[in-house]
């Protein structure tokens, strides 16, 4: 990562499994030093991480979730 160039990442939420996943979350906490540039989908605010609540995932759902964030700092 170089400092000030924006860098994205994406998490990808699949599931494996035979049965219906209920009440899917998503948390990911931004490193110190880096800033958030974008997120699709929007996180539901919290203040000490980013939460994504997806719901019901039916197996072989998936879903991504991007993220681009710039480094401040070393």
């Amino acid at each position: 990562v170089k400092i000030g160039q924006p860098f994205t990442y994406d998490l990808l939420v699949r599931n494996v499994g035979n049965a219906t996943a209920t009440n899917v979350v998503v948390r990911d906490r931004v490193p110190p030093g880096m800033k958030i540039v974008s997120l699709d989908p929007q996180p539901i605010q919290d203040p000490e991480q980013l939460v994504w609540e997806l719901g019901t995932m039916e197996p072989g759902d998936e879903q991504a979730i991007h993220i681009e964030l710039v480094s401040a700092q070393r």
